[in-house]
């Protein structure tokens, strides 16, 4: 498959999973502020999380072949689980579930979230391959920084699949929520210490 092909379609499938987190929250019942305010604090942080991996993903695509049956797997994987966030979003939020379905439906969360960033993490460090079969250390270090990053992301996903984060509870929210949170937070300091490390270097 060739290349403009994927990433057309990797573009249109994040373009409708913006769009239905959209749509989603304008279908929303909204009894009182409190309710609006939450929506929109969730269709952030979804927002947040799809447009991260979208620049990770557009960046990681200009330094690997994607024409491999390696990398397309990795992308069909990474696809799926884009399409499938909105979606698992839209059940978890929605009050009028039952606690047992919104403990899946986040655990679901979890494990999509947390494997989107594992396929950029394997993509990355095929993208270190690629440096350190051409002998550009420099590069290849930048990608095993952003690859462990990635990878720490991805685990910290994983571990909030636990029951001690769902059961603990703080503010009123469980643990696995507020972890969650966090992360675009850290993505955004993580960033800007980048761009500071590159600035210093120069």
């Amino acid at each position: 498959m060739q290349r403009v092909r994927i990433e057309s379609l990797t573009d249109l499938v994040f373009g409708l999973a913006l769009s239905i987190g959209a749509l989603v929250l304008t279908l929303q019942d909204q009894q009182d502020t409190l309710d609006l305010m939450t929506s929109i604090l969730w269709f952030v942080f979804s927002f947040l999380i799809l447009i991260s991996v979208w620049l990770n993903y557009s960046y990681i695509m200009s330094k690997i072949t994607v024409e491999t049956p390696s990398a397309l797997l990795l992308n069909l994987v990474l696809l799926l689980c884009v399409s499938l966030e909105p979606f698992v979003l839209n059940v978890m939020v929605d009050e009028g579930n039952v606690d047992e379905v919104l403990e899946t439906a986040s655990s679901a969360y979890a494990i999509i979230v947390g494997t989107i960033m594992a396929c950029l993490g394997a993509m990355l460090h095929r993208s270190m391959e690629m440096h350190l079969e051409r002998g550009d250390q420099e590069g290849a270090r930048n990608e095993r920084r952003l690859r462990n990053s990635r990878i720490f992301y991805s685990a910290a996903f994983y571990l909030t699949l636990l029951p001690i984060f769902w059961d603990v509870q703080v503010a009123g929210f469980p643990l696995r929520f507020i972890v969650w949170y966090a992360s675009p937070l850290l993505w955004m300091i993580n960033v800007a210490a980048n761009q500071v490390g590159r600035h210093l270097r120069r």
